[in-house]
Order: structure tokens, then C-alpha cells, then sequence
């Protein structure tokens, strides 16, 4: 199992530049100690994912770090085939969208940084 950043780890550096959030080195690794994950299969991670290595570009980033709210969707669209095949319910996966949405809310509210649909 491995971590998947949602929004992208990239996208939220972004996205704090954007908004001139000053971050020191310590801050940014606690940042992304503490953005929000979901832990998927290690195979499913580097076939699936929409930014794991090379699919992930600068362009991506801007666009990404652009909108925070609507690329979390995008992941969260990317893995919930993956997690219909691996036999989770409707209703786990909802509880999963919702939980990184408010997660993610609290978080970027408390930067300044939007986050809203």
C-alpha cells in the first residue's frame, strides 16, 4: 500500500504560492506529512494514478494548483473504478469522498487557500 496525495503534493505547493502563503522547509514537510491521503495498492498507484511520476507535469501542477476542490474530484474519479473492482460499496466510497473533501476544507481554509466546488 502507498499514499496518494489528494490534491497532488505539487498542486498544493502551487496552490500556496499562488497565494503567497510563505512556507519554511520544516512547514513544507509538515504540510505534506499532513495533506490528505488514501492509501491504495502499490500497483494500482504507479498504473492509475493521474500524477504518479512522469504523468505528472508543470502544466499539470498550474492547472491542478489552480483549483484545488476540482482536483481532488479528479483523483477521486481516477480510484473510484479501481476501488468498485476491488469490491468496496457505493456507500464507503461516498464516505471516502466526503471525508477528503471536509478534511481537505479545514485544512485549506485554515491557509487561506480556497477550497469550494
Amino acid at each position: 500500500m502507498t499514499p496518494d496525495h489528494i490534491p497532488p503534493f505539487a498542486a498544493v505547493k502551487d496552490a500556496s504560492r499562488r497565494h503567497a502563503v510563505e512556507l519554511s522547509d520544516s512547514e513544507l514537510k509538515a504540510l505534506r506529512n499532513n495533506t490528505n491521503c488514501v492509501f491504495v495498492k502499490t500497483c494500482s498507484h504507479i498504473a492509475e494514478s493521474r500524477t504518479f511520476s512522469s504523468r505528472n507535469s508543470k502544466e499539470k501542477i498550474a492547472t491542478d494548483g489552480s483549483d484545488l476542490y476540482k482536483v481532488a474530484e479528479a483523483d477521486l474519479d481516477t480510484w473510484m473504478p479501481v476501488w468498485k473492482r476491488e469490491g468496496w460499496s457505493q456507500a464507503k466510497i461516498d464516505e471516502t469522498r466526503s471525508g477528503v473533501h471536509d478534511f481537505n476544507k479545514k485544512l485549506f481554509d485554515d491557509m487561506g487557500i480556497k477550497y469550494e466546488p
